[in-house]
């Protein structure tokens, strides 16, 4: 589905069919924000990558390699799936897990930016890395969107409760659009001042 075909519901939603309180390319940057809370929320963008693995280095630096990475779901090194483990949960493992080194068998997330592997390897190798990506940013209305189509009236929701909030200055009914948008519950508010 095109950026456009949204777009157009958008203004309808907001009884804004010629553009007048938000213009296009307003809309277009709360569509493309909308896209990347729902693919982020829902889990369902994947990228699975081939990162160089060096040896002696208990740390893979994730985001300089791979930007739109924000979660890890699987990571295997030729071939074999390494299990997670929470970072706490190391040192009670082994005391030394930062310089005992070895083949890893486990991996760990310190933070959005780094993988870390345990034992440290000691060899040079590729590890398959699959993550969930963020959608890129929308920029032109001809522009493909890489959410679903089957989400389309989350985006829809969503696009619509930010702009309420941010342009309308509607806080309540569009935090309550955006709550429904992304499937949550949304919170009771005493007072909100704007």
């Amino acid at each position: 589905m095109l950026a456009s075909n949204i777009l157009d519901l958008v203004s309808l939603a907001l009884d804004d069919e010629f553009n007048i309180h938000s213009p296009r390319p307003v809309l277009l940057s709360h569509l493309s924000r909308a896209s990347q809370w729902i693919a982020l929320r829902f889990r369902i963008i994947r990228h699975t990558v081939t990162i160089p693995l060096i040896p002696t280095a208990p740390f893979v630096d994730l985001l300089a390699l791979v930007p739109r990475f924000f979660g890890v779901t699987h990571v295997a090194l030729g071939g074999i799936p390494l299990a997670w483990a929470p970072y706490q949960s190391l040192r009670i493992r082994d005391p030394l897990w930062l310089q005992t080194p070895g083949t890893p068998t486990l991996y760990y997330r310190v933070g959005l930016r780094w993988l870390g592997l345990v034992p440290v390897p000691t060899v040079a190798g590729n590890l398959r890395v699959t993550g969930i990506v963020a959608p890129l940013p929308l920029l032109r209305e001809d522009q493909q969107l890489e959410v679903p189509d089957a989400y389309m009236n989350r985006l829809i929701a969503v696009s619509t409760g930010l702009l309420l909030v941010t342009r309308e200055h509607l806080v309540e009914e569009g935090l309550r659009r955006v709550a429904d948008g992304l499937g949550m519950k949304a919170r009771q508010s005493e007072a909100v001042t704007a």
